[in-house]
């Protein structure tokens, strides 16, 4: 069985030079390299705060890949800068960065302001409690998101759109190839 919804004229919230779907810590790096490039940048993200697995999972350990074997750094950039932020807040430790420590240790609750201070200090637009809906297409090319929010549906028109939403939820609708498997981290 299906049912037909009427189709309907959507008001068009923004407009942004990249916009980036899922605020997860992949999702806000993102949105921060972007807007740090000089890219007009808006962020959706369906929870109510940002950090995804991070934050929302409470995931207090980030696996230590900054180092390699010999014990160099070899991850720097955003991903650095975090960790070093959450150190400056006491909410990881200074000695992550040693071999004999396996992970991160981090407080989550922490990230999440941290995250959105740092998305607001380079000028990043934040949408949260907003889903990415379904991609904005002509043909092949993406040119934003319809977006859902207590607001309704919405969409935002984008130069480039980011899916970082952890299962690929816009790249799969634009009917680009993908790879499928057994089973869901949302099922």
């Amino acid at each position: 069985m299906t049912i037909r919804e009427p189709a309907r004229d959507i008001a068009v919230l923004g407009e942004a030079d990249v916009l980036v779907a899922g605020g997860g810590v992949s999702g806000a790096a993102a949105a921060l390299a972007a807007s740090r490039a000089g890219a007009r940048t808006v962020l959706v993200e369906r929870n109510g705060s940002l950090g995804g697995v991070a934050t929302a999972g409470l995931m207090a350990n980030i696996g230590n890949h900054f180092l390699d074997r010999q014990g160099r750094l070899v991850i720097d950039g955003i991903a650095k800068e975090v960790v070093d932020s959450l150190v400056e807040r006491g909410a990881a430790s200074p000695k992550w960065a040693s071999r004999e420590v396996p992970g991160v240790v981090i407080d989550s609750e922490q990230l999440k302001p941290l995250l959105s201070e740092m998305l607001a200090s380079a000028g990043v637009t934040v949408l949260t409690h907003t889903l990415a809906a379904r991609p904005i297409l002509d043909g092949t090319a993406v040119n934003g998101a319809f977006i859902e929010s207590k607001a309704g549906r919405q969409a935002v028109l984008a130069r480039v759109v980011v899916d970082a939403t952890g299962e690929a939820d816009l790249a799969a609708q634009t009917g680009c190839p993908m790879r499928w498997t057994d089973g869901s981290a949302s099922v």
